[in-house]
């Protein structure tokens, strides 16, 4: 598709000082904002604080065409993390930086051709040794790990994490898909993992009260539902959501509580 690129911020590149810290963005379904999250909130702490931050895609591909990787490095190279690890030492010297964030996602999924059935370029699968390579060397002082559509070793890697967000769809569906990995997150909690709840795409139809008496959950940070014409305006000119002044408004105030509860 072509979509027209406008840059909100000129690379960055800085010193890294300080302890790094590993934060696992998961939800209780699919497709209840993690990969959103990861983003926006990466150009939030960019913009308030002084963290360098990488965003890691550990699951399913999505963030590469949501925000127009290929438009954002047209004419400079984009590493490939999940494909190279010829150059494993050299992972925390490699960055793709753009907009002050290290972009650490997949390329998207193969996808066939109409004729042969052959796919346009090769999938390439990360074990679990590798992942935690990525994490252990990823630069930056802040990593945000989206763990959104992951299937294997979630446990073994959300133990590797200093924090991890949970994010929570109001829809009763979606909660009620997600019992199970909401009783793990709960007993890696009582375990001594350090969680912040995050109720996403909150609004006037969801019963607050019903919801948090089923998930046995009290202060989670409310994100309001953000209108979807403003996520389609930024993925159209390939913009991070956040840097849109119609939704900065939505999420500045729950990105700053976020922010205050992980102590960045």
């Amino acid at each position: 598709m072509n979509r027209i690129f406008r840059r909100e911020l000129g690379p960055l590149q800085g010193t890294i000082q300080g302890l790094r810290n590993r934060i696992g963005v998961i939800g209780i379904s699919e497709s209840v904002g993690v990969s959103f999250f990861c983003c926006t909130f990466a150009s939030f702490l960019v913009e308030q604080t002084e963290h360098k931050v990488s965003v890691m895609e550990l699951g399913k591909p999505a963030i590469f065409d949501a925000i127009g990787i290929d438009k954002r490095f047209a004419g400079r190279e984009y590493y490939d993390y999940f494909a190279d690890y010829s150059s494993r030492k050299l992972i925390s010297k490699i960055q793709n930086i753009d907009e002050g964030i290290n972009w650490m996602v997949k390329l998207p999924e193969p996808k066939l051709t109409w004729n042969s059935g052959t796919t346009e370029h090769q999938s390439h699968q990360v074990f679990y040794e590798e992942q935690l390579l990525l994490i252990e060397k990823a630069w930056g002082d802040v990593v945000l790990c989206d763990f959104s559509g992951m299937e294997n070793h979630i446990k073994e890697l959300l133990q590797y994490m200093d924090q991890v967000v949970f994010f929570i769809d109001p829809l009763p569906s979606k909660i009620l898909k997600g019992q199970l990995i909401l009783a793990k997150i709960k007993e890696l909690e009582q375990a001594g993992l350090s969680v912040v709840y995050v109720i996403n795409q909150m609004n006037r139809g969801v019963r607050k009260k019903q919801m948090e008496d089923f998930l046995q959950l009290k202060g989670g940070i409310l994100i309001p539902l953000i209108p979807k014409e403003y996520i389609y305006t930024a993925e159209y000119q390939c913009r991070i959501p956040y840097n849109l002044k119609e939704v900065k408004p939505f999420l500045f105030d729950s990105y700053l509580e976020v922010k205050n509860k992980l102590n960045l």
